[in-house]
């Protein structure tokens, strides 16, 4: 087997891991996507990642499960795929490049097929005829409500009077708004990037939990990392 092969055995694989989870997590997510995919490719001629988040009314928890949606409309004729890439202008895409589809059924009619908002559309009949549509906007709010009423808030145990006493000079912007959200929530994670000052931010910090307590406060670090912490201490 080839590495290309390898590689799209392993695409592949990590797109049903994903479909899999978003199913347990949000069942209908890929009957509407699919359904979002068929109604535009039946009314035009290439589709984007950007028309699809325009016109789906569910985002799915696990971004891959995108991947097995678009793949089934390849696999049943709805679209091709054009080997053009386009940026994306959703934000919370990062501008990525994504494929341009070219549509197999525009223009092509059939006769609508109302589906449940929780299950995918299950006949022999051709992609075309199995277009699939939600049945009602009072069905994409109640299952929205469903969903919102499954969101776990955490509440906050830290300090509700955050201010600027509890900012070390030297922090850049972005390292003073984690450490007052830190603060606030006192139950946190900040999950920076290479280079963008998690050991000053941890540092800070445990130094205004020091200051407010009078307790000490224990810092874990890696032993690779421990010289460093105590050289910015």
């Amino acid at each position: 087997m080839t590495a290309l092969a390898v590689a799209e055995v392993r695409r592949d694989a990590g797109m049903q891991v994903a479909a899999e989870a978003e199913a347990a997590e949000q069942p209908g997510f890929k009957a509407l996507a699919y359904a979002t995919i068929v109604r535009l490719a039946r009314d035009q001629l290439t589709v984007h990642i950007d028309d699809v988040l325009a016109a789906c009314p569910v985002r799915p928890r696990h971004p891959n499960a995108w991947g097995a949606v678009w793949m089934q409309a390849i696999r049943e004729g709805v679209i091709v795929r054009t080997g053009e890439m386009r940026h994306s202008t959703d934000p919370r895409k990062n501008k990525h490049l994504y494929p341009v589809y070219r549509s197999l059924v525009q223009g092509q009619t059939a006769p609508a097929e109302v589906v449940s908002a929780t299950a995918p559309a299950t006949t022999s009949a051709s992609p075309v005829a199995r277009v699939v549509r939600v049945a009602s906007l009072g069905d994409i709010a109640s299952y929205r409500d469903l969903i919102s009423r499954k969101r776990v808030a955490a509440e906050p145990q830290g300090f509700a009077d955050v201010g600027s006493r509890d900012i070390l000079p030297g922090l850049f912007p972005h390292q003073e708004h984690c450490l007052e959200f830190a603060l606030r929530a006192g139950r946190a994670a900040e999950f920076l990037d290479t280079g963008l000052g998690k050991t000053a931010l941890a540092l800070a910090w445990g130094d205004a939990v020091a200051r407010r307590t009078n307790r000490p406060v224990l810092m874990l670090a890696p032993l690779a990392v421990a010289a460093q912490h105590h050289a910015e201490a």
